[in-house]
C-alpha cells in the first residue's frame, strides 16, 4: 500500500512475487486489508484441521507448502490520517498484525509521522515489533518504542529495534 501515488514502492511494480498491484487509490485499502485478513483467518483454520500451529509447522509436513506473505504499508499516516480511512484501517490492521504472525503473513508499515494519530495504541498493542530510526522529539520517540532512546541517534542507519521488553541499538546497512 503506497497512498504518495506508489513513488515508493514503484520500483516493486515487476516484482515476480507480488500478489497484487500496489495499492494507490483509497478505495482499493479496506478491500485490501480485508483480503489478508481472510486469508489468515483461512490459514489459521487449516493449521487447526491439520493439527500444526503455525506456518513452519505445517510446511514441515505438507506440500506444496504454503507461501510467507508481506503486506508492507508505506506512510502509514496516510492511512490513519485520513477520516474515510482511519476506522476500518486502524481496525483491520490490528487484528491482522494480531493474528497473522503465525499465519505466515507480516506486516511492515513505516511512518515518518510518528504521532500518537497515526501510531494509536491499537496499533502499538498489536505490532510487536517496531524499529525507530533517529527521531526529531522524544515524544515521537516515546510513540515508537516507549522511551526517547531515538530521539537524535547518530550517525545515519542507527536505530532501536524494540521487541517485548527488550531494546538494542543497531546499525542498518545504509
Amino acid at each position: 500500500i503506497d497512498m504518495k501515488g506508489g513513488v515508493e514502492l514503484s520500483q516493486f511494480k515487476d516484482a515476480p512475487n507480488l500478489l497484487i498491484p500496489i495499492i494507490k487509490e483509497k478505495k482499493d485499502v479496506a478491500p485490501t486489508l480485508e483480503r489478508v485478513l481472510k486469508e489468515v483467518r483461512r490459514r489459521l483454520v487449516v493449521f487447526e484441521k491439520m493439527g500444526v500451529v503455525n506456518i513452519q509447522a505445517y510446511n514441515q509436513r505438507h506440500h506444496p507448502m504454503m507461501a510467507y506473505w508481506v503486506l508492507v504499508i508505506d506512510e502509514l499516516a496516510h492511512l490513519m490520517l485520513d477520516p474515510t480511512l482511519k476506522k476500518d484501517s486502524e481496525i483491520l490492521l490490528a487484528d491482522i498484525a494480531a493474528l497473522s504472525r503465525a499465519a505466515g503473513i507480516h506486516v511492515i508499515a513505516a511512518t515518518q509521522r510518528p504521532s500518537v494519530d497515526v501510531v494509536t495504541g491499537l496499533i502499538k498493542a498489536n505490532f510487536p515489533v517496531r524499529i525507530a530510526f533517529s527521531t526529531a522529539s522524544q515524544a515521537d520517540s516515546r510513540v515508537i518504542i516507549d522511551t526517547g532512546d531515538a530521539c537524535q541517534l547518530a550517525p545515519e542507519g542507527r536505530m532501536i529495534f524494540f521487541m517485548g521488553k527488550t531494546k538494542t541499538e543497531l546499525q542498518g546497512p545504509f
